[in-house]
């Protein structure tokens, strides 16, 4: 039974790893040579160049214990594990070595006309998967997750990574219809370039999400979370643009000129500003220090002081029309 086991695994493994007519590591891509196994001498039993040894055989030693094992060399070398190419232990654990003055081990496969087609290279530390066609994963039998083909490396749905808390999927969206990078945890994301933020989104809550350009996350909680949630967007240092819009709003400041508009007198607009250091309806310097200001609003207030001081001005025409009336008629 020993000799018929060690025949099988032989005849599997020479091919890719024994004597000097078979190159145990032929370069990535290249095509194999015949083999006259007549020429390879494999004596089980006196170890002969090369031969398979069978470790510890009906002992009751742990299965890590047990194995077969291919060497390269003659018997009195077998036990230094320098020559040891292949294993199969007893726990299922296969092991392929490192040849002797070879930089690392691969596994390889060929047609039955032995055209090379890929292989799997361990190169001192790394690690090489080749094809001459493409390279997929696939789970469940049939559902393809990736491939890598050429210059292009395809990811099916969507690829995740994740560590601790957070979660970042690259792929679609749900819907599989648009293309969507994100977290899909409660965590923010960053953008940047040369180790540092461009760009930082921010998960509030459901309802309320900010994107924070130039500042890091740290800077963007530092903002009042009532003002976090008022506003979308926040740019640190300004934004420098040829033009912008105001998308339409419903309110503006033309209500002055209704007929009904009560303006204050003036003598009550002075009280009002000795009081308050600013003109009604106007942010105060500590409002703006505080919580920022709306830019609609603040363009609605500006124009709604216009009109008045419009109101004003035509007010006081009228007085000084009245008085210039007065006067040429006491005269």
């Amino acid at each position: 039974m020993k000799a018929i086991n060690g025949k099988i695994i032989l005849v599997l493994f020479a091919v890719s790893f024994l004597s000097n007519n078979v190159r145990a590591q032929s370069a990535p891509g290249t095509d194999l040579k015949n083999v006259d196994l007549t020429e390879v001498d494999c004596d089980l039993q006196k170890g002969a160049m090369p031969f398979v040894r069978w470790i510890n055989y009906g002992g009751d030693y742990i299965p890590e214990a047990q194995y077969y094992s291919i060497y390269y060399g003659t018997r009195t070398w077998a036990w230094n594990n320098k020559y040891e190419l292949f294993r199969v232990q007893g726990d299922g654990t296969t092991c392929l070595f490192q040849a002797n003055n070879h930089t690392g081990a691969a596994l390889q496969f060929y047609t039955i006309e032995k055209k090379w087609r890929a292989s799997l290279d361990n190169v001192n530390s790394d690690l090489y998967l080749r094809s001459l066609g493409k390279i997929k994963i696939v789970t469940n039998k049939t559902h393809e997750i990736a491939t890598f083909d050429n210059n292009k490396f395809i990811i099916y749905d969507n690829m995740e990574m994740t560590k601790e808390d957070a979660t970042l999927r690259f792929g679609l969206n749900d819907a599989k219809n648009s293309g969507w990078i994100g977290t899909i945890s409660d965590t923010g994301l960053y953008f940047g370039t040369a180790g540092g933020t461009n760009m930082y989104l921010d998960h509030i809550d459901a309802d309320n999400r900010g994107v924070y350009i130039g500042m890091e996350r740290s800077e963007a909680q530092s903002i009042k979370l009532d003002t976090r949630k008022k506003y979308n967007l926040f740019v640190k240092k300004g934004i420098l643009s040829e033009d912008y819009a105001i998308a339409p709003m419903s309110s503006w400041a033309d209500f002055v000129f209704n007929k009904d508009y009560q303006l204050k007198p003036l003598h009550e607009l002075e009280t009002y500003i000795e009081k308050n250091n600013h003109l009604p309806d106007v942010y105060s310097a500590k409002q703006v220090a505080e919580e920022g200001y709306s830019q609609h609003d603040m363009n609605k207030v500006l124009l709604q002081k216009i009109e008045e001081l419009t109101l004003y001005t035509i007010q006081q025409q009228k007085e000084i029309e009245a008085l210039k009336m007065q006067l040429q008629e006491s005269k």
